[in-house]
């Protein structure tokens, strides 16, 4: 990961200094340990970046980073994983490039399809360029929102940075707690809205949308969203042969690196299934890193580290004991910049810590749960599918699992809070004891639950 920052004037009259900039860099100096630059351009506008150096390791591709002459600057965390492809289109289109990097590919795709170039991009980004002689900031966030981009207006000034914290250099006026968004945090599980944080002032660029940033005001528009079209003649068999050739294709764009490259190997399928992919096309040595429960009946590190063994790569288990975890709570709290509703963060913290002296990136099985309904709340969706179909023996034959498997109460509240009515709603947390744990301002906090999206063939997002 990288870091970047910036203050951007709407009218403001106090100018933007590099000590301000660098103020912001050292909130988060552990995104980039590699190169750290600041570039104040007017008395109005500066860029900052730090540096963790993945492709094109050479100073050249430092950032800030800018070509025609500094008419265009960008400071951007994150990659753009067919950087490849798209440098041969431009080369093809007469662009000439002085970089390896996917940082020069990504400002000369702007420069020459500008907002269509997002279109393009395959990867994690959160960025900000400087548009020079058009005076504008042109800000985008990747797909799901990998990369985290953080914004507040504050006294006349656009404000950004991968992290709350280094706002709050500048403007410690912004910590204001947001207690709303807090509590939708603790009470179910889930982060705050896609555009708030649990500060009141400081909000999140929404993933697949790009702001463009004027002296007069903030412009939010969208550039991609899910298909609204389910291709229902699509057999299962169809399904999984598209399903592995984009794993395939996934894995293997994200292996393009100068620096070493690792995976967090559970016993479970997600990692495994990415592990043995990436066998299919890399024989080289390989670090696989897995917390270990020891005496546990959870413990998977026995079987991550005979699947390691299989594939001729090297496993690292890492001890992980919740005895450590309230001690390191505030820490990983402070980086987060969120509460946590689950201790299932602390594994992978160790993890991380622990494979930063062996690799530099790090390959995760997350997600597959939410993106193939391995969730037993997603029963509903499978119900709802088969009714909507005309298949009523099917959507029983649903319902009877649930009830078997969940029970016939943990069923009813769980698909109730998948709808959410706030009766509901209500009930489900009562049901749970949740009232006898809040305290303060957070037992007065909105309690309304977030709209949840269904599996079945995924809402679009307004």
């Amino acid at each position: 990961m990288c870091g970047i920052a910036g203050i951007f004037g709407q009218g403001s009259r106090e100018p933007v200094t590099s000590e301000q900039l660098e103020a912001m860099l050292a909130t988060m100096p552990y995104r980039g340990p590699d190169a750290r630059g600041v570039r104040v351009f007017d008395p109005g506008t500066g860029l900052g970046h730090l540096r963790l150096a993945i492709l094109d390791l050479r100073p050249e591709s430092n950032q800030p980073f800018e070509i025609d002459d500094g008419d265009l600057t960008i400071t951007y965390n994150g990659e753009i994983f067919n950087y490849v492809e798209l440098r041969a289109e431009l080369e093809a289109l007469g662009e000439t490039f002085r970089t390896q990097s996917d940082t020069e590919v990504l400002l000369r795709a702007y420069r020459r399809w500008g907002f269509e170039s997002l279109t393009k991009f395959n990867g994690m980004w959160a960025f900000a360029i400087y548009d020079r002689r058009r005076d504008v900031l042109f800000c985008a966030r990747d797909r799901f929102g990998v990369k985290p981009f953080n914004y507040a207006t504050h006294r006349g000034r656009f404000l950004f940075a991968s992290e709350i914290k280094a706002l709050l250099a500048v403007a410690p006026e912004l910590a204001e707690p947001d207690y709303n968004s807090i509590s939708r945090v603790l009470r179910a599980s889930v982060g705050a809205r896609c555009t708030s944080t649990c500060f009141v002032d400081v909000k999140r660029l929404p993933p697949a949308h790009a702001m463009t940033v004027t002296r007069q005001g903030v412009t939010i528009e969208r550039y991609w969203n899910y298909a609204t079209e389910v291709d229902h003649s699509l057999s299962f068999d169809d399904a999984a042969e598209q399903l592995q050739e984009l794993l395939s294709d996934a894995v293997k764009l994200r292996m393009r690196s100068d620096v070493p490259v690792g995976l967090t190997l559970s016993g479970g399928v997600d990692s495994s299934a990415l592990a043995c992919m990436l066998r299919t096309f890399y024989e080289g040595p390989f670090d696989t890193f897995t917390a270990a429960y020891q005496g546990e009946p959870y413990d998977e590190s026995p079987q991550a580290a005979k699947l390691a063994q299989s594939l001729g790569m090297r496993s690292n288990l890492i001890p992980a004991r919740f005895d450590d975890f309230l001690p390191t709570l505030r820490q990983i709290v402070w980086h987060l910049e969120t509460p946590i509703p689950s201790p299932a963060v602390f594994p992978l913290w160790n993890i991380d810590r622990e494979a930063r002296g062996k690799v530099t990136v790090l390959l995760e099985g997350q997600g597959a749960d939410e993106l193939l309904a391995g969730y037993s709340s997603n029963f509903l969706d499978a119900v709802l599918d088969r009714l909507f179909a005309g298949r009523i023996g099917g959507a029983m034959s649903e319902l009877r699992w649930a009830c078997q498997t969940l029970g016939p109460v943990s069923a009813l509240l769980l698909a109730g809070r998948r709808l959410n009515p706030p009766l509901v709603h209500k009930a489900f947390r009562s049901w749970r004891g949740d009232e006898r744990v809040y305290i303060g301002p957070l037992r007065d906090a909105s309690e309304s639950p977030d709209r949840q999206l269904s599996i079945s063939g995924i809402g679009r997002l307004n």
